[in-house]
């Protein structure tokens, strides 16, 4: 395993770039890098152009604003799945096929008890005049 110099290691690490490209991918990851949809999907598909003119892991992270091993996954990850490694992944949220909560959890309207204070609940309606909350204002 690598380490640093500083930390007892030797060398650098060595140089890792992306597999040779066909021209037609290599047209396609330019428009890719141009005119996709998601930004991190243009991101990704710069680097894979910069590593395929053979620009260095370092060089690519600074001209990219990110890390160098963030640079070496996005690499990686293309040469063993190709361009569906591009796509964002998605998490989080509800799970799929669960239902929406109810609007009764969400939120309830402190009601008193139907009888309270000689008011009955009849048919969607208050028959007498509507109760008194306890917390009001007089």
């Amino acid at each position: 395993m690598w380490t640093h110099p500083d930390h007892g290691g030797g060398d650098a690490p060595p140089e890792v770039f992306v597999r040779s490209l066909s021209h037609p991918e290599a047209v396609k990851l330019k428009r890719m890098s141009s005119r996709a949809e998601h930004q991190s999907t243009r991101i990704r598909a710069a680097i894979l152009l910069a590593s395929n003119v053979k620009t260095p892991v370092p060089q690519i992270a600074r001209m990219w604003l990110t890390d160098e091993s963030h640079v070496r996954k996005v690499i990686h990850e293309f040469n063993e799945e190709g361009f569906d490694s591009l796509r964002p992944e998605y998490r989080g949220g509800r799970p799929p096929g669960s239902p929406p909560p109810s609007a009764s959890v969400w939120w309830r309207w402190p009601v008193p008890a139907p009888t309270a204070k000689g008011c009955r609940w009849r048919a969607g309606r208050w028959t007498a005049s509507p109760p008194t909350w306890p917390n009001a204002i007089s």
